[in-house]
Formats: structure tokens, C-alpha cells, sequence
């Protein structure tokens, strides 16, 4: 009986493959295409959010800025950092002048995440006719944002998510984040995406979301998502609500961003905002969802005593999916190899999130405190 279990789990693995794949496969690459230079080029503001970025934002913004650009802003918003990031940005503020504008904040309004208000207070100074929404350690190249906005332009586009190149310092990161990716290309589906009359399938990426500036008007806004730990994916479902006509593409080149440099800064990073995320503030379904990611990536296990070849199958089927999708990418494929092993590592983050949060029964974030009861009322974005 066993066995015959483990015989579903391996048929499952092949299904969830073989969705995987074309998942992967349908993210368009934005170095695919060829797009013309536009003449007159619109004004672009770029917006970053910054708390306690020190180690981080000054490489981050000296490759956005070694290009000079007048139609380009940077708006980088300080928020109540405790480290020497604003002292660094007032630096660069002094050294590069007009480019980059400093707004710094010292004091949190009540019911805002400090991220969302630091992006609200960002986009309010801004004065493109695009809004690039980033994160402070993310590395964009001028040429990178450039083209992107000539092919928003050229294809009528109001929202463009970049998935960019993701490092890290060890192996068993990369397994994770190899993981990660293919959780996130199983989650949305581009044809829902790109259908106009589905408003409630929308998709953002927080290294990169192009947002044009009178759809972003007409939207809920920032004020929406005061409280949504998932600001970045929920940026896109306020668009996509507004009617924006949207893409997500993969960036092989010119955006990268190391997102943690090991596994404990992960399982710390990750803390925050995975059980809002995936679980809702439901410790039942945190729970149900953690066994499910176990049980998918063992469950092939059951059957390799009595149908080895069936178990061989379904394994080599995800490592053989997995190394398609990294070439799709141009990543290193060996992390790919072990994504189940990954898998199982995001149920573990989950679960150390979960239990975080139960034990403390709130969710802290940037040194504020915020209750899960208003978190739950307030989130927008479920996965």
C-alpha cells in the first residue's frame, strides 16, 4: 500500500514537472529582444527604500549612477536606519548632485510596514512619467533600465517585473533560491497575467517593478498595501486591478541582486514574511502547507524499495527540468540538480517563521512591532 502511495507521488512529480517546465520556459527574456533606442526618451524616477543598507547600497547605486542620464532621477528614501547607510547617502547625495535625491525618514505613521511608507514617501517626490520601485541592494544597469522602458513604450506596456540574476556566497543558498525560482514560475500563470479581464492574477518582483506613472495614479496605490509584508508581489495586483497591461521577464544580464549571502541570513531575512505570505497569519494553514512541501519532495521515497525505477524517474524528470530552466535563465545549473533538497528547506523556513511568530505573536519588522490580527486584515497579496 505503501508503495503504490509513493507510485502517485511519483506521477504527481511528473505532472508538477512537466507544468514547471513551461512555466519556466513562458518568462520571456528581456536580452531576447531587439528594441530601438527611443529619441525622446520619457523622465524615469527610481525609487529605493533603504534600512540599514551599509554593507549594500553604496556599490548598488554607483552602478545605477556611473552613467550619466538626464532623464533619469534616483529617489532613495532612508528609513530610520541604525547603521551608517544615511550617513553613506549623504555622502553620495553631496558627491553625485542632482542624480540622486535623499529623503530620510525618522518616524513611522501608524499602520504602515516602514518598507511600503518608505516606497509611498519615494513615489510622492517623484516626478517621472515611470516609476522604478527597487530595493537598496539591487545593481541595475542604466543600459538595463533604458531598454526596459523603450520596450514598455514600444509595446504599450504600464507594467514591466524583472526577475534578476540572484547570488549568493554558498551552495546550499543557491540550492534554495534554485528552489525559490521554481516556486515562483509555478505560482503565476502568464496567459492569466496577461488576460485584462483577470484583474486578481497580477505579479511583481521587488528588484525591479516599471510601473507607468498615470496607471500607478489610478491604482490603489501604497496606501493599499500599507500593511502587505508581500509589497513588491502585491505592486503588481494594484497595477493589474488599474487595468495595467502587463509583462514579467527574466534579466540575464544588467540586474542582479545578492539576495542573501548564506543560509542563517536566509532563514532571518525570510522570517518576517513568509508566514503572512504563504500562510496567511493561519497557523493551520502555515502547518498543512509545511507537510505538503515535506511530503512532495519524500513522497517519491515510499515506493523506491518495491518500484526504484518509478522514483529514479520522477527525480531525474525534476533535475532534467531544473537544468532547462537554468540554461532558460543562463544560471548555473548544478544548484538545480537538488531543488527537492531546496524545497524541503523552504518548508523548513516556513516552519521557523511560523513558529517565530506563534511564539512571539507578532511579527517584527525594522524594529517595529505590528500584530498579526492586523496583519491578516490588512493583506492584500495571497499565494
Amino acid at each position: 500500500m505503501i508503495a503504490l502511495v509513493g507510485l502517485v507521488f511519483c506521477f504527481g512529480a511528473l505532472c508538477s514537472a512537466a507544468v514547471l517546465l513551461v512555466r519556466m520556459l513562458e518568462l520571456p527574456s528581456l536580452d531576447d529582444y531587439t528594441v530601438e533606442p527611443l529619441e525622446a526618451p520619457p523622465r524615469v524616477s527610481v525609487i529605493v527604500a533603504a534600512c540599514n543598507e551599509a554593507s549594500t547600497i553604496e556599490p548598488a547605486l554607483r552602478r545605477l549612477l556611473q552613467d550619466e542620464d538626464s532623464s533619469r532621477e534616483v529617489i532613495v528614501v532612508e528609513d530610520r536606519s541604525t547603521d551608517d547607510t544615511r550617513a553613506i547617502l549623504r555622502r553620495l547625495a553631496s558627491e553625485f548632485g542632482d542624480q540622486l535625491q535623499l529623503v530620510c525618514i525618522d518616524e513611522l505613521p501608524p499602520g504602515w510596514l516602514g518598507k511600503v511608507h518608505a516606497l509611498h514617501r519615494g513615489s510622492q517626490e517623484a516626478q517621472g512619467d515611470w516609476l522604478l520601485f527597487s530595493d537598496a541592494d539591487v545593481h541595475i544597469d542604466g543600459a538595463l533600465l533604458r531598454r526596459a522602458v523603450a520596450l514598455c513604450e514600444r509595446r504599450g506596456l504600464d507594467h514591466l517585473a524583472l526577475l534578476p540574476k540572484l547570488s549568493t556566497t554558498t551552495f546550499l543558498a543557491r540550492i534554495v533560491i534554485a528552489a525559490f525560482v521554481g516556486i515562483f514560475a509555478m505560482s503565476s500563470s502568464r496567459r492569466r497575467r496577461q488576460n485584462p479581464q483577470d484583474r486578481d492574477h497580477g505579479l511583481g518582483v521587488g528588484a525591479f517593478n516599471l510601473c507607468r506613472r498615470s496607471v500607478f495614479e489610478r491604482s490603489e496605490g501604497f496606501k493599499w498595501l500599507r500593511m502587505e509584508v508581500a509589497d513588491d508581489l502585491a505592486l503588481g495586483l494594484a497595477m493589474k486591478r488599474a487595468g495595467a497591461q502587463h509583462e514579467c521577464m527574466i534579466a540575464r544580464t544588467g540586474l542582479e541582486v545578492e539576495w542573501y549571502p548564506d543560509l542563517p541570513s536566509m532563514f532571518r531575512g525570510l522570517e518576517k514574511n513568509s508566514f503572512g505570505a504563504v500562510g496567511h497569519y493561519s497557523f493551520l494553514r502555515a502547518i498543512v502547507f509545511v507537510l505538503g512541501l515535506i511530503i512532495a519532495c519524500a513522497g517519491p521515497l515510499l515506493c523506491v524499495g518495491a518500484y526504484p525505477m518509478a522514483t529514479g524517474i520522477a527525480y531525474l524528470a525534476l533535475a532534467w527540468v531544473g537544468i532547462l530552466g537554468a540554461r532558460h535563465l543562463n544560471w548555473d545549473r548544478s544548484p538545480f540538480l537538488f531543488a527537492p533538497l531546496g524545497i524541503f528547506i523552504i518548508a523548513l523556513i516556513l516552519l521557523n517563521s511560523t513558529a517565530q511568530a506563534w511564539r512571539r505573536g507578532h511579527v517584527t519588522w525594522r524594529g517595529t512591532s505590528y500584530d498579526l490580527d492586523a496583519l491578516k486584515k490588512n493583506q492584500i497579496f495571497r499565494l
